[in-house]
């Protein structure tokens, strides 16, 4: 139709809101996917400082396993009747040792993790 004239029409435009419908989702179906999505959050939370409270625990559990071999050796050489100078050197010792290699081990264990890739692409 070139023009209007004549059709009984007055030439305004309606838009269909029929055929065009929001959500199809009910409200409670809403309501229950905001408290669903709510939750899920909560739990990711929880998740992230339970980890970091797991990864606390186990470094204490590791300082201490080192203190326990400290401690024995100590207990060994007192037993032997070795000098407590001595006793405080080996104990050093063995304590420095078990450090470093726990050093190296979370070092070792960061590099795995921390992984960079040599070409980006910018």
């Amino acid at each position: 139709m070139s023009s209007n004239k004549g059709s009984g029409r007055s030439g305004h435009i309606e838009k269909n809101i029929i055929g065009k419908r929001g959500s199809r989702k009910s409200y409670a179906t809403r309501q229950q996917d905001k408290h669903d999505e709510l939750l899920r959050k909560r739990v990711e939370k929880h998740e992230e400082s339970s980890k970091t409270a797991r990864a606390s625990i186990v470094k204490h559990n590791e300082l201490r396993k080192i203190q326990v071999s400290c401690a024995e050796l100590e207990e060994e050489l007192e037993s032997k009747g070795v000098s407590s100078e001595e006793i405080r050197k080996a104990v050093n010792a063995l304590r420095n040792k078990l450090t470093s290699e726990k050093d190296r081990k979370d070092d070792d264990q960061n590099r795995v993790y921390s992984y960079k890739p040599r070409f980006s692409a910018k």
